[in-house]
C-alpha cells in the first residue's frame, strides 16, 4: 500500500533517486550495513555532494525517497539535526540556475483582454469553452490540469480523472455553482 500512496510518475522518480544513492554508495565503496539503514553521517555526506549543484528542494526529494525506502524495508530513519543543517547549507549554496524568476500573477484585467479577443456569441462554442475554462481556473484557483484533459480526443477523456457536466451543481440562491473535481493534484482520487 505504501507504493500506492503516490502516482506512478512519482514512484519512478523515487526509484531513480534510490538507484542514484546506491550507485553513489557503490562508488564510495560503502558496505551494505552502511547503506541500509544509512547512518546520519552517510546521509550527510551524500547530501553534501549536491552543494552548489542542486536546489535544496531537489536534494530533499532525493533524501525523502531514501527515507521511504529505508522505512519500507523495516529500518529506522537515521536522519536528524546534522542532516537538517547540511540540507540548510545545500539550500544556501544552490546555484542561481536552480531558481526560476517569479511568474506574474494572472489578473482580472488579463481575463478582460481574453474575453475581448474571443467570439462569445452563441455560434462559437470553442471560444465560449475557452472563456469558461479560464474563468473557472481563475475564480476557483485551479490548475489547468485539474479541469482540462491532456488530449483533445473525446474518446481519450477519462471521467475518473476529469470533471463531467453532471459534476456541476445547480445554481444556488447566491447565483453560484459547485464543481466536483474527481481528482486534484493534492488529493488525487478523493476529489
Amino acid at each position: 500500500l505504501m507504493e500506492a500512496s503516490v502516482t506512478s510518475k512519482t514512484q519512478g522518480r523515487k526509484h531513480n533517486n534510490i538507484a542514484e544513492f546506491l550507485d553513489w554508495a557503490h562508488q564510495h565503496r560503502l558496505h551494505a550495513k552502511d547503506v541500509l539503514p544509512a547512518s546520519e553521517v552517510t546521509l550527510c555526506e551524500y547530501a553534501a555532494e549536491f552543494g552548489g549543484k542542486l536546489a535544496g528542494a531537489s536534494v530533499k526529494a532525493k533524501l525523502s525517497a531514501i527515507k521511504g525506502w529505508t522505512i519500507m524495508k523495516g529500518y529506522a530513519w537515521q536522519g536528524g539535526d546534522r542532516l537538517r543543517k547540511v540540507l540548510a547549507g545545500v539550500e544556501r549554496s544552490a546555484p542561481p540556475s536552480s531558481f526560476r524568476p517569479e511568474r506574474e500573477p494572472v489578473k482580472k484585467s488579463h481575463l478582460s483582454i481574453l474575453h475581448a479577443e474571443l467570439d462569445l456569441s452563441d455560434t462559437n462554442g470553442l471560444d465560449c469553452c475557452i472563456a469558461a475554462a479560464a474563468d473557472l481556473m481563475f475564480y476557483s484557483q485551479l490548475r489547468a490540469g485539474e479541469i482540462l484533459p491532456t488530449n483533445s480526443s473525446f474518446s481519450q477523456y477519462n471521467t475518473k480523472f476529469m470533471p463531467k457536466i453532471s459534476d456541476l451543481s445547480k445554481t444556488n440562491a447566491a447565483g453560484s455553482k459547485r464543481l466536483f473535481l474527481p481528482r486534484t493534484k493534492t488529493s488525487q482520487m478523493r476529489g
